[in-house]
Order: C-alpha cells, then sequence, then structure tokens
C-alpha cells in the first residue's frame, strides 16, 4: 500500500499453515519446521489489490491509474513429492481426511485489474500462450499446469501494445524441497 493511504489490513499471519499475507521480518515468526516452505515465498503482492477491495467494499470510487496483475501458484505439482502428513479436512472435526492431491488444483491462478479492456497473456516456460479477454475493473482467471514447466510469463496487452509484463518463480516437474515434501504454500507475484 502506498504510505500515503490509511487503509490498513489486519491478519493473523500464520506462517506454519501458509496463512500470510504480510512480510516476514523475522526468522522466529515461522512456526519451527515450517521455515523451508516459507523461504522464498513471500505473500506481500496479495497486498497490492488492498485499495481497490477496500474502496469497492466501502462503496467508494476507485480510479484505475495502470494495470495490475498478480498471480500465485505452486511451483510443483502437488503430487510431486510426498505430502509428509499433509491432509485436506481434519478427522479431529469429524471431517473425512483425503490426500491434498486430491483436493488441490494443480494451476495457475491470476487476476487482472485493468483501466479498461485489454487482453491477458499467459505463457508457462516455453508452451503456448493463452490469451483472455478482460474487462475494465478486476477480472479472475485460472490456467491448468497440465504438465508444463517453466517460468510462467504474465502481460497485459492493449491494441497490440504490452502495457505491463511480469515472470513469476519457475514450475518445476518434481518438489525442489531437500526433504522430499511438497510444498503447498503458493508463490505469489505481481506487477
Amino acid at each position: 500500500l502506498d504510505n500515503d493511504k490509511i487503509n490498513r489490513i489486519v491478519t493473523w499471519n500464520d506462517f506454519g499453515e501458509s496463512m500470510y499475507v504480510g512480510p516476514v521480518r523475522f526468522g522466529s515468526e515461522i512456526a519451527s519446521g515450517a521455515e523451508v516452505y516459507v523461504d522464498g515465498q513471500s505473500h506481500e503482492s496479495w497486498l497490492d489489490f488492498l485499495p481497490y477491495y477496500i474502496a469497492k467494499y466501502k462503496g467508494h470510487p476507485f480510479d484505475i491509474t495502470r494495470d495490475q496483475m498478480q498471480y500465485w501458484y505452486r511451483t510443483h505439482p502437488a503430487a510431486a513429492g510426498s505430502t509428509c502428513g499433509v491432509v485436506g479436512n481434519n478427522a479431529d472435526q469429524g471431517q473425512q481426511e483425503l490426500s491434498p492431491n486430491a483436493v488441490l488444483q494443480d494451476g495457475v491462478f491470476f487476476s487482472a485489474l485493468l483501466s479498461s479492456p485489454a487482453q491477458v497473456h499467459v505463457q508457462i516456460g516455453n508452451n503456448p500462450v493463452t490469451v483472455y479477454s478482460g474487462n475494465s475493473g478486476i477480472n479472475h482467471w485460472s490456467q491448468p499446469f497440465n504438465g508444463q514447466t517453466g517460468a510462467p510469463k504474465f502481460s497485459v496487452v492493449r491494441g497490440g501494445s504490452t502495457t505491463g509484463s511480469g515472470t513469476g518463480k519457475a514450475i518445476t516437474a518434481s518438489t525442489t524441497l531437500a526433504n522430499g515434501c511438497s510444498n503447498y504454500n503458493p508463490w505469489v507475484g505481481s506487477f
């Protein structure tokens, strides 16, 4: 958020459960054993659209002065490593536990805040570009990995000119963690 904005967000930053939007300031904030899943996985880009969401929630007008995007995804498929005890649901709460591989989508999720209608281009690695048509305001999409690997590239194109672009952290076919566990914590970026 810009320093001149009074809007604030209060959140429970639980780094051990990948539930955080604030910056990681001190290693002591992270639960012991969770560091490997949080390292390099900043979620600060989720703050970029807060002024828009807050204004809309309060019923205030919001001028979109530039095209922006934010994108988030896991850097490997859910089944790329061991679950290491992670489950979907909680048996202690009377819920049927499921493998995270059965409940997670292997995809790239992205939103575009557009000043006027435009195309959003997404390319994973050297695979073909997928084009989405966006309207003025906020737009949300997702695109499955489908076995694609490489760095996702995102751009907003209007009238044949690129108005903004960014490249994310590479998606790999297997976990990159030394412990062999899947990292279900998303990587988040924006421009």
